[in-house]
């Protein structure tokens, strides 16, 4: 499957705001975690914080992308990852199976 092909798959997977629907969906997860972490012991609650917010930075770009009409296969790639990232909450109720690459 090409990048394009997965960005066309994903945007299907639940109509056009499916780029905002992932991402929105990755940010309350995210939120979830970071709260998580409050509870854990401080190493462990610095490594999930920052791995969490190395996540937030793929979707922060991938927001500014595009909004600034970044090339087509950067966008792709960034959706692609997105999607990866997307993974590991796909038991959550809300997680569209769509969004796997």
């Amino acid at each position: 499957m090409t990048d394009s092909e997965l960005t066309q798959r994903i945007v299907a997977a639940s109509g056009p705001p499916a780029v905002d629907d992932l991402t929105t969906f990755l940010r309350k997860r995210f939120a979830e975690r970071r709260a998580e972490a409050r509870n854990l012991p401080l190493g462990q609650a610095q490594q999930t914080v920052a791995s969490i917010d190395a996540q937030e930075a793929v979707l922060d770009e991938l927001d500014a992308s595009l909004s600034t009409g970044k090339p087509r296969p950067y966008i792709d790639a960034l959706l692609y990852v997105a999607g990866r990232m997307g993974g590991q909450f796909d038991t959550h109720p809300d997680y569209r199976h769509g969004w796997r690459p």
